[in-house]
């Protein structure tokens, strides 16, 4: 038996501890009643007010995806935490516009962002990865990996850390900057190293010695898409 935390109340997505048990509340699988249950002995959650045989797979899935899509549909800070040269960077979505589950072309994704002439998929990985055909479409995609209403929590919190929720990426911008990014810098590291040689080897190369070779840059700015 599933112990919901979370409800659907009219348009908004609610935690059972933000719960009052005058308001009516949904469940965001069934969209059958739930009742708040805030006693002394159990820990606070929701439960059906009739049978439900809701699963929680399901339920984990389309809860992560409509806490998203609210957040950025009314304008709210989600920030997605990646991965860049040793560091970790922030990407915030709320100026996006976004849609759920609406067919585009080929592909239904859970989460459609656009914003300008960018787009980038949001999919919500409980127990199925994405397909590998998203992937090779060149698409900017984010894999947002849910195990349990913990998890739930932190995405309500509009930050998804990536220290703590490692997260899949795949054909966004920031890989493509870092992959060029360690190229340079082993290209040089190869270079000085084969240089090194040559003038042990040689006292012509002093004419070569004052070359100057270029560094591979950091990167003060990367972006997802």
């Amino acid at each position: 038996m599933i112990m919901y935390e979370f409800a659907k109340s009219e348009n908004e997505i609610i935690h059972i501890n933000e719960a009052i048990k005058e308001k009516k509340y949904h469940c965001i699988e069934c969209k059958r009643e739930l009742i708040p249950c805030q006693g002394e002995i159990r820990e606070y959650h929701f439960k059906h007010k009739r049978e439900s045989n809701c699963n929680k797979e399901s339920y984990l899935h389309k809860t992560a995806k409509n806490i998203i899509y609210e957040k950025i549909k009314n304008n709210q800070n989600f920030v997605i935490e990646y991965p860049f040269i040793g560091e970790i960077k922030k990407f915030n979505l709320k100026d996006f516009d976004i849609e759920i589950e609406k067919k585009d072309h080929e592909f239904i994704p859970d989460l459609n962002l656009k914003k300008e002439n960018k787009k980038i998929y949001i999919e919500i990985n409980v127990t199925h990865k994405i397909e590998q055909n998203k992937i090779n479409s060149k698409i900017p995609i984010i894999e947002i990996n849910i195990k349990d209403q913990n998890d739930l929590k932190i995405l309500k919190s509009g930050i998804w850390k990536y220290s703590k929720k490692p997260t899949n990426f795949y054909n966004c911008q920031f890989q493509i900057q870092q992959k060029k990014y360690l190229r340079q810098k082993y290209l040089n590291k190869f270079e000085n190293h084969f240089l090194q040689i040559k003038e042990e080897e040689s006292k012509d190369y002093i004419i070569l010695k004052g070359r100057k070779h270029k560094k591979p840059k950091k990167l003060i700015t990367s972006t997802i898409i």
